[in-house]
């Protein structure tokens, strides 16, 4: 006896992904689940081959340009809905702040598109009774009768018109100063250009040949400050990049570049990274020391310490160890030469690349994270040898997690002395504080692309003999 046919399912048709679609799953759960909107974007990017690439560079755009600009956008929100957004449900929010950045940000779609675009979009997403409040807002905003209120002080102006938290507002003025936290507040809603460290193999210079390479797929130059460094704009997903997927080249930010080179280790030499995920600086210190010296690579977690070791393999270098520990009670019985201690901290030069880490941090966290890099520091000044040099560093702009930690370490160990970054390469002056210190920030918005430096802050100290 034959089967009937099975009848077609009458479920609800899949409706395609859009631009605007992909940019609001992908809000949500970095809103739900604190994940990180570059791993999402390029899952999702990845997922859908079918979009176009104007589609692709859209929901990028929608997604990062939210982000950056989250509080400007939640005002102008409130005050078009006439409550707090904490008030209003999280998928709502994700909707009105993609339309909000549409009208406020983006001059080449036209207003009708974003609040319309918008509200079926509410509808597609099961929201068909918020339509009307989606609606109402967007229309506010549109036509001006939703703009916030007056700023009430400086940092309440810097906060609206640079779109950081007010807390991170006031820290930043009282730190630097009102032009300072201005320079600091504007580098976070700036898209950066892509950096990529050349890996030098042989005599000849890498790094050329990798800018002329990607000077045929985007526009490219050398870096300003790293001698590794390239820049590219328009090139798409940097791992189809051929230097990339070909291990000439990795993706590494242009001061991070510089760090590496602030420890200076020489060749043949037993260098230790504290903290070494993801890998990138672990790397090129390999490359510093050559093959008779050697890296150890420490990293608590095991699937970083995971991702450290798969960089190393993927670009042959033989000279890393990596070990699965925690930085503060690491050991060994033979000290090192050099240490580098890239510690954990808040992130705060990096905005711009992570921009959702502005709404993640609390006020009470760089305190918090000094306590742990201090516990980093003092276990890696038991762990060198006399006359070794350490190198503390960070990726934050916040003074508490810098100065103030090694103020601190040289208080407790008087048988450390502080270097100049520049002692032993060359670092561009403008880079350098009074006290010979790394500190990019904070520091006018650059005119050239190979100009572009994130937020990094490195001090040398040598352990006297």
């Amino acid at each position: 006896m034959k089967k009937s046919p099975r009848k077609p399912s009458r479920g609800k048709p899949r409706i395609a992904a859009t631009a605007r679609s992909l940019a609001a799953d992908i809000l949500d759960a970095t809103e739900k689940r604190d994940a990180w909107a570059e791993v999402l974007l390029d899952g999702a990017l990845s997922s859908h081959p079918e979009l176009a690439q104007r589609d692709k560079a859209l929901t990028t755009q929608l997604v990062y340009g939210v982000l950056r600009h989250r509080y400007r956008l939640d005002r102008y929100i409130e005050t078009g809905a006439k409550r707090p957004i904490n008030k209003l449900q999280s998928e709502v929010v994700t909707l009105l702040r993609l339309g909000a950045f549409q009208l406020l940000n983006l001059d080449r779609i036209p207003a009708s598109a974003a609040v319309n675009e918008t509200v079926t979009l509410a509808k597609t997403r099961g929201l068909p009774k918020a339509a009307g409040l989606v609606n109402a807002v967007l229309r506010a905003i549109s036509d001006g009768r939703a703009t916030p209120a007056k700023p009430d002080g400086d940092a309440e102006e810097l906060a609206l018109a640079h779109s950081v938290p007010l807390w991170l507002a006031r820290r930043w003025i009282e730190d630097e100063g009102l032009l300072g936290a201005t320079l600091l507040a504007e580098a976070t809603t700036s898209p950066p250009p892509l950096f990529l460290r050349a890996l030098d193999e042989g005599p000849s210079d890498e790094r050329d040949a990798v800018v002329k390479e990607l000077q045929n797929v985007g526009e490219a130059g050398p870096g300003s400050y790293s001698p590794k460094g390239v820049w590219i704009r328009g090139a798409g997903n940097p791992r189809e990049l051929a230097p990339v997927r070909e291990g000439r080249a990795i993706v590494q930010g242009q001061a991070s570049q510089l760090v590496p080179l602030i420890l200076a280790p020489q060749p043949s030499w037993r260098v230790l990274d504290l903290c070494s995920a993801p890998g990138l600086k672990t790397t090129h210190l390999a490359e510093l020391v050559g093959g008779e010296g050697s890296v150890t690579a420490v990293e608590l977690h095991q699937h970083r310490a995971n991702e450290v070791k798969g960089l190393a393999d993927a670009l042959g270098y033989n000279n890393i160890k990596v070990v699965c520990a925690d930085a503060r009670s690491f050991a060994s019985e033979e000290p090192f030469d050099a240490i580098l201690a890239d510690v954990p901290c808040t992130g705060l030069g990096i905005l711009a690349h992570a921009p959702e880490r502005k709404w993640r941090i609390t006020e009470s966290q760089p305190k918090e994270l000094a306590t742990l890099q201090a516990e980093i520091l003092d276990n890696g000044a038991a762990l060198l040898r006399p006359g070794g040099v350490l190198v503390y560093s960070t990726c934050t702009t916040a003074r508490a997690e810098n100065e103030a930690v090694v103020e601190k370490f040289l208080s407790d160990h008087p048988d450390f002395s502080l270097e100049r970054a520049d002692a032993m390469c060359a670092i561009d002056g403008d880079l350098l504080d009074a006290l010979g210190h790394l500190r990019t920030f904070p520091r006018p918005r650059p005119t050239a692309a190979g100009s572009y430096l994130d937020g990094f802050f490195a001090a040398r100290m040598v352990k006297k003999r």
